[in-house]
């Protein structure tokens, strides 16, 4: 069950990750 946790952690680290990256790249395309 830790596992699961823990994998569970990481992916959501992961996502929010690209969720910030992209939603950085829409607001300079956005900008231009």
């Amino acid at each position: 069950m830790q596992q699961a946790m823990d994998g569970m952690g990481l992916f959501l680290d992961e996502a929010a990750r690209t969720y910030e990256e992209t939603e950085e790249s829409l607001r300079t395309a956005a900008g231009r």
